[in-house]
Order: structure tokens, then C-alpha cells, then sequence
């Protein structure tokens, strides 16, 4: 099954030029929450491409540094994503609620916005080290992930705030099925006024974008909860005992860690890639997509393409 290893590289390098392309009226639109979603997508895929160019059939070390920062930055993805969906779901609530005069301001939306999709997901990282046994581990054709150390502080750190970030995200997707399904005229109405920088189709594509992603989350990560602390027995949370060797890199060769290898890790690995692609076939394929797709290759044949004036007619007196 090697080849499915540079299916999944191909595959992370295509989601990440995919998920980054509709970010430029996302940015414009001051939607937030879609601007993390992208960012943490993006960030994923091209960490997982790197990694699998870098150590294609190969354990050897090139940067011990790089290890260790892209295994803390593959985690970070893992909190960021339902992080940024979270926000999603709850600026679609707030929408929902009323008028202008019950929406917060567009500054204090966006500070909430980074606090939930940035601050979170970087403080739950740091706090990936206190576990950590050794400084990474390095699985060929694979690159270097984050090590996990099965004990309570583990499941605490690692476990379990993506499932209580999804479990609240889930909260508001359910309000907002109620909301959309019980005054969806009034709805339409109100985004129609102006006051809201999306339209409805918009919004009902964020919707479907956030409730897809809330109703997926919850399971995957009670059944990753559920692998971590079964798949290895727990061992006591003694500082000396966890960081012991702790500058070691494990090196796992292939057909090692593919004998031990969980269904919930196979998974993980096209989880940036499934996540990149349905934001991509809500937003890529819009029709303001389509339309914005159309603009930039106009721009950019225009220097190359250069249309003859029409012949001239000249009349004789």
C-alpha cells in the first residue's frame, strides 16, 4: 500500500492551494471564522507535504528542530480546526438573533474570533510539552508527529478539549437549524437588508459548512479519546519518569508503524485533506468563485493576449 503515500502527498499539496483560494473575499468579507478554517486547513496540508517529500523513504534526521516545531504544529491543527468552526457556528448564531442592534461590533466579533481560533489552539500546544516524553517521533514516508505519553494529563490535554470544543460548536449548529428552519423568512429578509456583510446563499453554505463539520467532530474525536486511552496502557505521571531521554526522536520504519497503526490514525492522516475539500466545494465552487476564477486568469493573459483593433473604413468623397 505505498502508493497510497503519494496519493496522500499529492492530495495535501492539491487541498492546500484548494482551501487557500477562496481567501482573498474572505478577508474582504471580514468572515473570520472561514479565514481560520482556511489558515488551519492550509497549515495542516502543507506541514503533512513537507514532512512526506522530506522523509520519502528515508529516517534520517534533517532538523531536529523542524521536527519537533511541525509535530507541535500538526496538533495545533487538531484544536484549530474545530476552534474555527466553533466560530463559524457562533457568528451564524449571532446573526440569526436579530437585527444590527443585537449584533456585536465587527471589532469585538474578531477579537472573539482570534481568542477561539488562535489563542486556544496556541495555549492547548504549549501545554502539549508537559506529557511529552521525547522531543518527536519520525515514521518514514510519514515525517515527524507529535509523540503522546498515555496518561491523564495526556487525555486531558490532548483528548479531550477537541471534543468539548465540538460538543459546543455542536450547541450552536442546533440552535441554528432551529433559527433557520423556524424564521428562515425573516432571515433572508434581514440579510437582504444590507446590514450584513453575507447573503443568504453565503450563509447557508456556512451552515452546512458548520454543521457538517460539528456533527463529524464529536465522534471522531470521542472515538480518538477513546483510542488514546486504549490502545496503550497508562503509565504514571512522574516528571522524572516522563522526561527521561526526553531529546530522543523515536525512528519508526515503515513496516513497523504500519503494523501498528489504528484505523483512528489512518484517519488522521486525510483528516486536512477531507476538511480542505469540503470547504472547497462550498466556497471554490460558487458562483462568486467562479466569477472572481474568471477575473484573475482575464488579468493574467491580458499582457499575452493583445485583441486586433477592428480594420478601419475609410470613405472616399
Amino acid at each position: 500500500m505505498a502508493y497510497l503515500h503519494h496519493v496522500l502527498t499529492v492530495c495535501n499539496f492539491l487541498a492546500f492551494l484548494l482551501v487557500l483560494s477562496p481567501l482573498p473575499w474572505h478577508i474582504q468579507s471580514w468572515n473570520t471564522g472561514t479565514c481560520f478554517y482556511m489558515f488551519w486547513c492550509a497549515l495542516g496540508c502543507l506541514i503533512h507535504f513537507i514532512n512526506a517529500i522530506v522523509y520519502d523513504g528515508t529516517l534520517e534526521v534533517q532538523s531536529a528542530i523542524w521536527c519537533e516545531m511541525s509535530g507541535r504544529l500538526g496538533a495545533a491543527t487538531s484544536y484549530g480546526i474545530p476552534a474555527a468552526v466553533l466560530c463559524i457556528n457562533r457568528r451564524l448564531f449571532i446573526i440569526s438573533r436579530g437585527g444590527s442592534h443585537q449584533t456585536p461590533s465587527r471589532r469585538n466579533m474578531v477579537i472573539a474570533d482570534i481568542a477561539i481560533a488562535v489563542l486556544i489552539p496556541a495555549v492547548l500546544t504549549c501545554l502539549i510539552s508537559l506529557p511529552q516524553g521525547h522531543r518527536s517521533d519520525l515514521l518514514e514516508d510519514i515525517g515527524c508527529l507529535q509523540p503522546y505519553y498515555n496518561t491523564v494529563p495526556a487525555i486531558m490535554i490532548q483528548g479531550l478539549p477537541p471534543l468539548l470544543i465540538g460538543l459546543a460548536s455542536g450547541v450552536y449548529g442546533v440552535l441554528n437549524v432551529r433559527v433557520l428552519y423556524s424564521r428562515q423568512t425573516e432571515l433572508k429578509r434581514l440579510l437582504s437588508a444590507g446590514n450584513i456583510t453575507i447573503d443568504f446563499s453565503e450563509y447557508y453554505r456556512l451552515f452546512c459548512l458548520g454543521t457538517i463539520d460539528a456533527i463529524f467532530t464529536v465522534p471522531l474525536a470521542t472515538w480518538t479519546m477513546y483510542t488514546l486511552m486504549t490502545h496503550t496502557p497508562f503509565r504514571p505521571w512522574i516528571w522524572a519518569d516522563v522526561k527521561l531521554n526526553y531529546n530522543s526522536i523515536w525512528l519508526l520504519p515503515r513496516p513497523y508503524w504500519e503494523s501498528y497503526s489504528s484505523v483512528q490514525f489512518k484517519v488522521g492522516q486525510w483528516f486536512n485533506v477531507l476538511c480542505a475539500l469540503v470547504f472547497f466545494a462550498f466556497f471554490g465552487c460558487s458562483k462568486e468563485a467562479r466569477a472572481r476564477y474568471l477575473c484573475v486568469v482575464l488579468w493574467a493573459i491580458k499582457p499575452i493576449y493583445k485583441p486586433k483593433p477592428p480594420p478601419q473604413i475609410q470613405f472616399r468623397e
